[in-house]
């Protein structure tokens, strides 16, 4: 078996909040499969080039600050 590219993981996420970082293609696959669970997510980018309109989330088009991080499961 050769190297793996993704890590996958499994992680309980009820009530906690997912911080996606990144505003492209990749987050947005990302962001598609997290709005699947319990877990509020918000994605946070400079620039937001992917289109999450039909997405359950909060979009920030601006630098990530440490304070969006408080409270945090999964972070990329």
């Amino acid at each position: 078996m050769g190297a793996l590219d993704i890590f996958p993981i499994s992680m309980k996420v009820r009530g906690r909040l997912l911080v996606i970082v990144g505003g492209g293609a990749e987050a947005l696959a990302k962001a598609r499969l997290a709005v699947k669970t319990s877990a509020k997510v918000v994605v946070i980018a400079r620039r937001i080039s992917a289109d999450f309109s039909d997405l359950k989330l909060e979009t920030g088009g601006r630098a990530l600050v440490p304070a969006d991080l408080e409270g945090a499961g999964i972070l990329h």
